[in-house]
């Protein structure tokens, strides 16, 4: 680039020595020019040379240009090979650490599922005191009911003493067992909660082993919760987890009694419950209630 621009100025300099030659050779050629002749025609020349010389100037202008363009465009490459080489180690510093965090997410998660065990093994302890707490004295503390060899004598105890019904009578029990249910259940939608207990009770105990004992016992606790008898409810909302554990209250139970522990200020124990739920029933619509609770919770 600098031998072409050297090139044009050698060029232009033997442009104006040929103009000068040729400016002499006219005057001295033709010696029947007249002055002002002669005159127009150095001025002719002379506008020739200055126009040559304003194209050379902006021809090296753009020469300039184009160098300093040249420039920056060697400027910015280098500088995209910089950026380059940082984007690299960047990501390298982000897998690196994703990789820090996946281990310590598995480390936090085996210590916190041993720590929610221990969690819940504490929990079930303090709602047995509180059990044995809300017995009448004299009473006998109930045994739990997760004893399977107890629960099939006493079923084998039950088809023994009572003989099968007729197809009516089992017909009539059908209709009396809802007929009970839907007492209940009208007067729990009635705010009535004591008769709303009384009715699920007399249910329950006419009819303890049908597909909506679950649902009896979860009603009675509701009933207790929306009375503001909290330690009443978490015994009841506790029967169904331990009791019925193939049935479809349990997320229902675990939510209601981590709210009922929250609302007797036992913010730990309601935690414990919400995790408890979200770990064993994750898709379930009580396992989102639980998350915004715990968000509230400050967890």
């Amino acid at each position: 680039m600098r031998t072409r621009i050297e090139t044009l100025r050698r060029t232009a300099v033997a442009t104006l020595a040929a103009g000068s030659l040729f400016i002499g050779g006219c005057v001295t050629m033709d010696p029947q020019m007249t002055p002002d002749e002669r005159t127009d025609m150095v001025s002719k020349l002379q506008e020739e040379v200055q126009l040559l010389k304003r194209a050379m100037d902006e021809h090296n202008a753009r020469q300039s240009k184009e160098i300093s363009l040249s420039e920056r465009v060697a400027q910015i490459g280098a500088k995209a090979d910089q950026l380059e080489q940082e984007i690299k180690a960047l990501k390298g510093k982000i897998e690196e650490d994703e990789v820090k965090r996946r281990q310590a997410a598995e480390a936090q998660q085996t210590g916190g599922v041993d720590g929610i065990k221990t969690q819940i093994a504490d929990l079930a302890t303090r709602i047995e005191s509180l059990s044995t707490q809300m017995a009448p004295r004299g009473q006998a503390k109930p045994q739990p009911a997760d004893s399977k060899n107890d629960q099939k004598a006493r079923e084998a105890a039950t088809s023994a003493a009572a003989p099968a019904p007729a197809p009516d009578q089992a017909q009539k029990s059908a209709e009396d067992t809802k007929k009970l249910y839907d007492t209940g259940y009208n007067l729990y939608r009635q705010g009535k909660y004591p008769e709303a207990r009384q009715a699920f009770e007399d249910y329950l105990k006419g009819f303890p082993d049908t597909p909506l004992s679950d649902n009896a016992w979860f009603w009675i606790g509701e009933a207790f919760y929306n009375e503001g008898q909290y330690e009443k409810a978490i015994l009841t909302y506790d029967k169904i987890v331990r009791e019925f554990q193939k049935g479809d209250k349990i997320p229902s139970a675990l939510l209601k009694q981590a709210f009922a522990f929250d609302a007797l200020g036992d913010q730990l124990d309601a935690k414990i419950l919400l995790k408890k739920l979200i770990k064993e029933h994750p898709d379930s619509e009580q396992a989102a209630v639980a998350r915004r609770k715990l968000e509230v919770l400050g967890e």
